[in-house]
């Protein structure tokens, strides 16, 4: 029962609003739950749904997905989110999930890392750097030459830089990408203006096409997805 409970609760999340989302029972078979939503609230939960199925739902839909799967897949199991006409609104791979996966791979490329410099300082050559990017995610580097590294200590606490070098990463059996070493060869100092300074700047340029936009920041969130 305390298993089914966990099951539930995580179902009445991905559906959303908690006042709109009821139980409806539990239809016979292997613990098919039935549940309602609040018909004002109907629409939005089919889309978080559909979101998750796509791949265009935001973090806290496919978090609430990926749960339910490992649930499943804890517990031998499979499942679907129906309709009430029977169509497959999203379907949980549970214990199927381990054949759907593909193997492991790494890949050793030049690439960049931006961030702000958290902790620096070493004994070898190689200095280890710690960097911290905007979304609080943490990447551990190392960087090649200690007055590089005298160079990179003057940021340290301060704006975000990019550092630039050879990096590998490795994609796990579930599709997830991992920094695994970084070696940082250069940096550059990023411009920490506002956003909206940038962009008059740009529209002060003649015959440019950002002049003509009447609301060129909302463009360029737009532009950014």
């Amino acid at each position: 029962m305390a298993r089914l409970a966990e099951y539930m609760r995580e179902f009445a999340e991905l559906l959303g609003d908690r006042d709109s989302v009821h139980f409806a029972g539990i239809v016979k078979g292997s613990a098919v739950l039935r549940a309602y939503v609040n018909d004002e609230f109907s629409v939005d939960a089919t889309r978080r749904i559909l979101g998750a199925r796509s791949g265009d739902a935001s973090k806290e839909v496919t978090d609430r997905t990926a749960k339910i799967d490992r649930l499943m897949k804890q517990d031998s199991a499979r499942g679907e989110i129906l309709r009430r006409d029977g169509n497959v609104l999203y379907a949980f791979e549970g214990a199927k999930r381990s054949e759907l996966l593909e193997p492991e791979v790494s890949v050793t490329q030049d690439g960049e890392l931006i961030g702000s410099v958290m902790r620096i300082g070493g004994r070898d050559e190689s200095v280890p750097l710690l960097l911290q990017d905007s979304d609080g995610n943490f990447y551990e580097a190392n960087i090649k030459g200690r007055e590089l590294a005298r160079k990179v200590a003057g940021y340290l606490f301060g704006q975000p830089i990019r550092v630039s070098g050879s990096g590998t990463w490795t994609r796990s059996a579930d599709g997830k990408w991992k920094l695994d070493r970084f070696i940082v060869q250069s940096f550059e100092e990023l411009d920490d203006r506002p956003l909206s300074d940038v962009i008059n700047e740009i529209r002060a340029i003649p015959d440019y096409g950002w002049s003509k936009e009447e609301d060129p920041l909302d463009e360029w969130h737009h532009l950014r997805g």
